[in-house]
């Protein structure tokens, strides 16, 4: 994650632990995001689902960003496969 300055992650309950402890080590990143329903109350992480339910018309763009997000979507994977080192 610190390789390619992760800012964001999205990850489940069950690996969750997993992140956390990582995330002690990677200044860049901000943000875990949690797929599933198994939060609890006072989680600090972000819930997927209940991004789901944000009303869009209050998303703003991206600071410095040209891209209009919210029109446009992209997903770059970052793994061990896609980089050179």
């Amino acid at each position: 994650m610190n390789n390619c300055q992760s800012k964001l992650i999205v990850t489940t309950a069950e690996l969750s632990p997993k992140v956390k402890a990582a995330k002690k080590r990677c200044p860049t990143l901000q943000f875990v995001v949690l797929i599933g329903d198994e939060m609890e109350q006072d989680d600090p992480d972000l819930s997927f689902s209940e991004m789901l339910k944000a009303d869009p018309s209050c998303a703003k763009l991206l600071k410095g960003s040209e891209i209009d997000t919210t029109d446009y979507v992209a997903v770059l994977p970052y793994s061990s496969g896609t980089t050179v080192c």
